[in-house]
């Protein structure tokens, strides 16, 4: 499970990040810090499309595309990455619509003292990564387009089940072009890529409670709970 995430690098990070692994120019992006990123908001992902790879927002919530009323609000903010070939939902997606969410933490929770504390995890260098995402393009009756995604989850590695069965699927650099790439429909080579990563290279702290309102979106979010 994945349901809140952040993204608090400064503009010139994010800038940097896009130009090196992406080959994107992003010199005109806007781009603030976020502390508390939350299902149906705008993340940040990279697509390639066919020639080239582009960076924008796609809303959080992936909406099937047979989904016609903008007033039915079913959307999937997680897709099992052992269901991809299987659940009509994902399978055109799985092949023809891979992106990567842009992210540098993401929180679960658990159990403690009859409460749910909120942990954050993070590389242990703090450094931006990328989730495996789906992607799509859903156009309603009344003509207003969506472009939706979810993030992809897998089994979680021994260390993290302690907070969670699922963890986000997290690409390894060296791996971001062979996901992206759209001419790539070998299922089998992209489940390779599907696996829990190494948690010896992430780094788990309880935060403040505050993230547990999609409204607040502040450093305190991440503010660790001593």
């Amino acid at each position: 499970m994945c349901g809140r995430f952040t993204l608090t690098v400064t503009e010139e990070e994010l800038n940097n990040y896009l130009s090196e692994q992406f080959a994107i120019d992003s010199s005109s992006l806007h781009h603030h810090p976020r502390y508390n990123i939350a299902p149906s908001q705008p993340v940040s992902a990279v697509i390639h499309d066919g020639k080239t790879h582009r960076f924008g927002p796609l809303t959080w919530g992936f909406v099937p595309p047979w989904i016609k009323d903008e007033d039915n609000h079913f959307t999937i903010i997680n897709a099992r990455s052992e269901t991809l070939t299987t659940k009509k939902t994902f399978v055109h997606a799985y092949k023809h619509k891979r992106c990567l969410i842009l992210s540098d933490g993401y929180f679960e929770w658990r159990s403690e003292n009859n409460k749910k504390q909120p942990y954050y995890f993070t590389l242990n260098n703090h450094a931006l990564f990328a989730f495996a995402g789906l992607w799509t393009k859903t156009t309603y009756t009344n003509g207003n387009i969506v472009y939706s995604c979810a993030i992809i989850t897998t089994e979680a590695s021994p260390s993290i089940r302690d907070f969670h069965e699922r963890m986000p699927v997290i690409v390894p650099p060296k791996h971001y072009d062979t996901w992206l790439d759209p001419s790539i429909k070998d299922t089998d080579q992209l489940d390779a890529l599907l696996t829990p990563y190494d948690t010896a290279t992430i780094h788990t702290m309880p935060v403040s409670n505050q993230v547990n309102n999609a409204a607040h979106d502040a450093p305190e979010c991440i503010a660790e709970q001593k």
